[in-house]
C-alpha cells in the first residue's frame, strides 16, 4: 500500500497546505520559536528536493490519504461498517455515526460483535437472515429493511445495504457496507398508507350510500309495483268469481234439462265443466297469492307441530285414498302468521300426494333443525338464528335443472291431463316463506323423490 502511494504525486498546493498545518502544530510545541516544517520532517530539507528521503515522503501522503479517507467515511450522515468473517480474523469497524443512530457508543459497538444482532428486532431477523443468505449465495448485494431497538427504547427503521467480498480462494472475508436511518421515511410512508386507506374508505362508504339510495328507491318501486299488483290480483280474481259460478250454475241447470242427447253434445258440455273449474280454480289461487302480497304478515307464536296435525286432518279424505303415511319429527314454535304458514305447509303436502308414483303409497316426512349465523344489519352486527324445515316424499322426483322453475308464476312441469293444477302452489310457498325473511329450495332427480326445503327466521340478538 505504501509503494502504491509513494507512487502518487501531491500537487504543489497540497504539499503547501500539509507544511503550513504542520508548521502551526509545531508552533504550538516551540513557543520560543518553530523550526522549519520541512526540516521537522527531514533534516537535509535544505538539500536539494531530489534528495529527500523517499521513505518519509510515501509516509506523508499515505498518512493525509488516510485523513482525508478517514475525514469522509465519518462525516457522511450514515453508518459505515465493516466485519471479517474468517474464523481466524476478529477485525471489525462501524463509524462513529452508530451513536448518533442507536445510542451506542462506538466503542461498545466494537467491544461486542453481537450487539448488533441483539438490538435487531425479533421479527427482522428472519429476514435479516434470508437476504445474507441470498447475498452469499448470488454474490448481489446485501439490502434489507429493519428494525432495531435503540439504547432509550426507541425503535429505529434502518436500511441497510452491503457487499461480501471473498478472499482469493473465493471465502467470505468482508462484509462492508452503509446503514442509513429510514424511521421518518416509514412513518410517512405509514401515514401516506393510512391517508390512503381513509380515502379509500370514504369513497366506499360513498359508493354504499348512494347505493343504498338507489336500491331504497328500487324496494319503493317495487312496493308500489307489488302492491299495484295485489290489488290488480284481487281486483281480477274477485270479479272474475261471480261470473264463472253463474256459469257453472247454469251449465249445471243446461245438464239437467237436455234430455237424451247425442255424444258431442255430452263432450261439449264436458269441455265446458272443465274449462270453467279450471278457471275457477285459477282465480282462487291468484286471489290466495295476491292476498299474500296485500299486507305484511303479522307473526305470532306459532306450533307448527299443532299447524301440521290440522293440515292432516283436513287432507284425510286425500290421504286415505293414496293410502300415505305422514310422519314428522318434533317441530318447533315459531314466529309466523298462522294462516300463512298452514297455507305454506298444505301446499307442500298437496303437491307430495299429487306428484306420487303410480300404485306406490306416498311416504312424506317433516322435520326442523336450528341453525346459528351471523350477519350485518344496518351496520351491526347481529347474531341470529333460523329453523331450517325439510319435507322430503318418495315421489316421482323432478330434473335438478327444472329446480328454479317450479317455483315460477305459473309454471307446469307435466301436461293437466296428467297432473290437474294451475302451477301457482309453490309459487305461493316461495312468496309465503320470502316475506318472512326465508329462503325455500328443492333437491330432486327423476323417480328419487323431492326434498323441499325451506328456511324461517326464529329470533334476533345484538352481539
Amino acid at each position: 500500500m505504501a509503494d502504491q502511494v509513494a507512487q502518487q504525486e501531491l500537487s504543489p498546493e497540497e504539499q503547501e497546505a500539509a507544511f503550513a498545518a504542520l508548521a502551526r502544530f509545531a508552533a504550538g510545541l516551540f513557543p520560543d520559536g518553530a523550526p522549519d516544517a520541512r526540516k521537522m520532517l527531514w533534516p537535509e530539507h535544505a538539500a536539494p528536493e531530489a534528495d529527500r528521503p523517499q521513505a518519509a515522503t510515501a509516509e506523508v501522503r499515505l498518512a493525509a490519504a488516510e485523513t482525508r479517507y478517514r475525514t469522509l467515511v465519518e462525516q457522511i450522515p450514515a453508518v459505515t461498517f465493516m466485519a471479517a468473517l474468517g474464523e481466524d480474523q476478529n477485525e471489525i469497524y462501524v463509524s462513529p455515526h452508530i451513536e448518533a443512530l442507536l445510542g451506542f457508543t462506538q466503542d461498545e459497538w466494537l467491544a461486542d460483535p453481537f450487539l448488533w444482532f441483539s438490538q435487531l428486532h425479533v421479527e427482522d431477523r428472519a429476514v435479516w437472515n434470508e437476504e445474507f443468505a441470498r447475498g452469499c449465495q448470488t454474490g448481489g448485494p446485501f439490502r434489507a429493511d429493519c428494525r432495531f431497538l435503540a439504547r432509550d427504547g426507541r425503535m429505529v427503521w434502518v436500511h441497510g445495504e452491503a457487499r461480501l467480498l471473498r478472499d482469493a480462494e473465493g471465502r467470505p472475508a468482508f462484509l462492508q457496507g452503509v446503514a442509513f436511518d429510514i424511521t421518518d421515511i416509514k412513518a410517512a410512508q405509514e401515514l401516506r398508507t393510512a391517508y390512503e386507506v381513509a380515502q379509500a374508505r370514504a369513497a366506499l362508504l360513498a359508493d354504499i350510500e348512494r347505493k343504498n339510495a338507489e336500491l331504497s328507491l328500487l324496494n319503493a318501486e317495487l312496493e308500489r309495483s307489488n302492491a299495484e299488483f295485489a290489488m290488480y290480483g284481487h281486483a281480477v280474481s274477485h270479479d272474475l268469481r261471480e261470473p264463472l259460478r253463474m256459469i257453472v250454475s247454469y251449465l249445471q241447470l243446461l245438464d239437467k234439462r237436455v234430455g237424451r242427447r247425442d255424444p258431442d253434445t255430452d263432450l261439449f258440455l264436458h269441455h265446458a265443466f272443465d274449462g270453467a273449474r279450471r278457471l275457477q280454480a285459477m282465480t282462487r289461487d291468484l286471489l290466495a297469492y295476491a292476498k299474500v302480497g296485500a299486507r305484511p304478515p303479522a307473526p305470532v307464536p306459532t306450533d307448527s307441530g299443532e299447524v301440521l296435525q290440522r293440515i292432516c286432518s283436513h287432507l284425510q279424505v286425500a290421504i286415505t285414498e293414496t293410502g300415505a303415511e305422514i310422519s314428522a319429527d318434533p317441530l318447533p314454535t315459531v314466529p309466523a302468521d298462522p294462516g300463512l304458514f298452514a297455507q305454506l305447509l298444505q301446499n307442500l303436502i298437496e303437491n307430495a300426494l299429487k306428484f306420487r308414483k303410480p300404485d306406490v303409497p306416498p311416504r312424506i316426512h317433516v322435520s326442523a333443525q336450528k341453525e346459528f349465523g351471523a350477519h350485518q344489519e344496518f351496520g351491526a352486527h347481529r347474531e341470529s338464528t333460523s329453523w331450517r324445515f325439510t319435507l322430503s316424499d318418495n315421489g316421482i322426483g323432478m330434473e335438478p335443472k327444472d329446480a328454479q322453475r317450479v317455483f315460477q308464476l305459473f309454471q307446469r312441469l307435466h301436461g293437466r291431463d296428467e297432473y290437474p293444477g294451475t302451477g301457482l302452489g309453490l309459487t305461493l310457498c316461495r312468496r309465503i316463506v320470502e316475506q318472512h325473511g326465508g329462503r325455500i329450495w328443492v333437491e330432486s332427480a327423476p323417480g328419487q323423490g323431492a326434498t323441499f326445503t325451506f328456511t324461517w327466521p326464529a329470533h334476533s340478538v345484538d352481539s
